[in-house]
């Protein structure tokens, strides 16, 4: 008997383009559950709303200055903190290797494997089932690499390790703006940049967090 050799690659070599035709899914914008997501109305209070300004004040000063570790430092774990992605059986965790094995459209074994910047699953010490991935890029007109390529296929891990039919929701950050991103089935939805610097647009930035928060607890019944 012979032994079908699987295909290994990285997180961070997968364009979407490539996601798309490897696994057969394909990108629609109009996918409600999208939609339904990033026009969430969930309530600020006016606690949130002084801390949003603050930080985005101070976004303003220094967003061409800082390196991706100095934005996810001293603003992205900021909002993280305020959304507050944690209880005693789901948590966030950062820089976690995650691997997983899925049948391509030709039918191959592909294994695919990397470093995920930030993904809530549950589980306190280990991640096990991933609900939300957060990706963070500095704003470059000389990057190579593709930021929604490197989530899908993620989200595409989560999808495959969580094996059922429920969406996986993402986010790719590059420099100021943020992209929401929706797996569900074959189907696929990004949205267009929120743009921090922007108070409303921040605003719905916290809200479409609070929103997955929401819904990670509903599932968890936890709520």
């Amino acid at each position: 008997m012979i032994t079908q050799k699987k295909t290994v690659k990285s997180f961070e070599n997968w364009l979407r383009e490539e996601v798309e035709q490897t696994f057969g899914i394909k990108r629609n914008d109009d996918l409600p559950t999208l939609e339904k997501w990033i026009n969430a109305t969930y309530p600020l209070t006016e606690q949130e709303l002084q801390i949003l300004k603050s930080l985005q004040k101070n976004l303003r000063k220094e967003l061409d200055l800082y390196n991706e570790d100095e934005l996810k430092l001293f603003f992205i774990s900021e909002i993280l903190k305020m959304v507050n992605f944690k209880s005693e059986i789901y948590r966030a965790f950062t820089q976690r290797q995650m691997e997983f094995t899925a049948e391509t459209i030709d039918k191959k074994q592909m294994t695919v494997k990397g470093i995920v910047e930030l993904v809530v699953a549950t589980g306190q010490q280990v991640p096990q089932k991933p609900f939300f991935f957060l990706q963070e890029f500095k704003q470059s007109l000389k990057r190579n690499n593709d930021p929604l390529g490197q989530l899908l296929i993620a989200m595409l891990g989560a999808q495959v390790q969580n094996n059922n039919q429920k969406p996986v929701f993402g986010c790719y950050v590059l420099g100021a703006d943020w992209h929401f991103v929706v797996l569900e089935g074959s189907q696929y939805a990004a949205s267009s940049g929120f743009d921090v610097t922007k108070p409303l647009e921040f605003e719905q930035i916290i809200r479409i967090l609070k929103e997955e928060k929401a819904n990670i607890e509903r599932e968890l019944n936890l709520s």
